[in-house]
This record gives structure tokens, C-alpha cells and sequence, in this order.
């Protein structure tokens, strides 16, 4: 087999692996009928395997190698909630995450060997992308911040210290209550394939059009005496920025443009 075919050969064994996860996951949960933990087992067998709740298909979105120790460190503090005659149910567990872990490293490995961008966290960095889910409100809290920024600085080191677009939160809250209705989060892996605009209409035909680039955000509008869309002004994060943005010639595609204006509102 080449090395597109192993690719999609291991992609299919990865459903195969992160299938039996879930499955025996849910029999885990089961066993251990407590509600606060089971929640918590399925948001983390969701993340492990790469689960997608509304598709029920499974996508794998960790671009590093996972840790075998993970095995160890579910086993010393789940065994103490399972009953001796049931614990099989936690070893059956532990032997499908542990095959799908091997399964997703050979991936890693195979997109490694056919320079594909994959992320080089260090282990304890990993570890806590798995304990985050079984931690408390604080502690992960905390976690969740210290793996951001380690994946801020592996991404600006890759890119020799130029600043490049991490994240995009786009939230909704409610107009009265204010309170927080739905969160989608656009990723810098999501932007190395699709790229995003949104387009403000005024009652009176002016128009703010911001494209979203890895490489910075472009800002125009027709606010102008002829009604023509000025140049696009860009920001890139650099500390310059801070005190000048740099006006520059518009550098995107017409054609692009014009398909980008009627593109819906930022998608997850």
C-alpha cells in the first residue's frame, strides 16, 4: 500500500477502535452508576476518540501522539470506584482505550513520515488534556489555560515567531438576560482549510466586511465619498500593531471575495 492508503487505513480502524471505546465506556458507566463521573467518562471518551455528538462519527482532531501512562492513571482511580466482581468491565475498557491509543500513534506516525503538521506537546502538557476531564471547575480551569498556551508557543515557535491566528470565539447571548446562548470556536487547524468573513449590511447601504486569514484579519468597508470599498486594513497581532496598522493593497481574490459575501455567519 502507499502512503495515502495506510493513511485511510488506519482512519478506519480508528472508527473501528473509537466505537468500542464508547461502547465500552457506556457499560463502564454503567457499572459505576454515578452520575457526575459518567458525565465526565463520556466528555472525555468523546475527546480521546474524536467524537462528533451530532454526527455520531468519529474525527480525529488530536494532532499529537497520546500516552499509554493514561492507561495507568484511569486504572489507579477508577478501579477504586468499581466493585471487585465487576472489574473486568473497567480491564475491557482499559484494553479498547489502550488499543485505539495504539492505533491513533501509528496515525501520527504515518502522518509524520509524510510531513503532515502534527503537534509536539510536552507529556505533562498531554497529561492534562486527559485529567481536565475529571478535575474540578478550578483545576481545570487551570489545566485548560496551561495547554493553551503551550499550543500558543509550539505554534509560534513553527512559524519562527510570527504571530498567527489561534483561536476565534464567536459567542451569542441573549439580548434581555444576557445570558450565553451558544459557542462556536474556529481553531488554527480549522483555518488551514477554510477561511471566513463577516459582512455588517446598514440600513443606509454601507457595508464592514472582516476576512479571517491564519495570517491576520483584513477589515474594508464603502464608508467613502465614491461608495467603493476602501483598502483593506490588516491586523496581525505583531506589538507593532498595537500602535500603527498597516494599510495595505488588497491582496484578495475578487472572485474569492465575492463568493466569501455570501457565505453564512462564522461556522464551528
Amino acid at each position: 500500500m502507499d502512503d495515502k492508503e495506510i493513511l485511510q487505513q488506519l482512519k478506519t480502524e480508528l472508527q473501528l477502535s473509537g466505537k468500542s471505546v464508547i461502547s465500552s465506556g457506556k457499560a463502564l458507566s454503567t457499572a459505576i452508576n454515578q452520575l457526575k463521573f459518567n458525565e465526565k467518562l463520556y466528555q472525555f471518551n468523546a475527546f480521546i476518540t474524536g467524537l462528533n455528538k451530532k454526527t455520531n462519527e468519529f474525527q480525529y482532531h488530536a494532532k499529537h501522539k497520546h500516552l499509554l501512562a493514561l492507561i495507568t492513571w484511569l486504572d489507579r482511580n477508577i478501579s477504586k470506584m468499581i466493585k471487585q466482581d465487576e472489574r473486568e468491565i473497567l480491564d475491557k475498557y482499559l484494553s479498547d482505550l489502550k488499543e485505539h491509543i495504539k492505533v491513533h500513534n501509528q496515525y501520527i506516525d504515518s502522518k509524520i513520515k509524510n510531513n503532515k503538521d502534527v503537534e509536539s506537546l510536552d507529556d505533562t502538557i498531554i497529561m492534562k488534556r486527559y485529567t481536565v476531564y475529571f478535575a474540578n471547575d478550578e483545576k481545570a480551569k487551570e489545566s485548560r489555560k496551561e495547554v493553551e498556551e503551550a499550543k500558543k508557543n509550539e505554534l509560534l515557535k513553527k512559524k519562527n515567531g510570527v504571530p498567527t491566528l489561534f483561536k476565534i470565539t464567536d459567542k451569542e447571548k441573549d439580548a434581555k438576560s444576557g445570558e450565553l446562548k451558544s459557542t462556536k470556536t474556529i481553531t488554527a487547524n480549522d483555518l488551514n482549510f477554510s477561511h471566513f468573513t463577516r459582512k455588517f449590511e446598514f440600513s443606509n447601504g454601507i457595508v464592514y466586511i472582516i476576512d479571517v486569514y491564519p495570517s491576520g484579519i483584513y477589515m474594508r468597508h464603502n464608508l467613502t465619498p465614491d461608495g467603493k470599498f476602501t483598502k483593506s486594513v490588516k491586523f496581525n497581532g505583531a506589538v507593532e500593531d498595537l500602535s500603527s496598522i498597516e494599510i495595505i493593497e488588497d491582496n484578495i481574490d475578487e472572485e474569492q471575495t465575492n463568493n466569501k459575501e455570501n457565505e453564512d455567519d462564522i461556522k464551528e
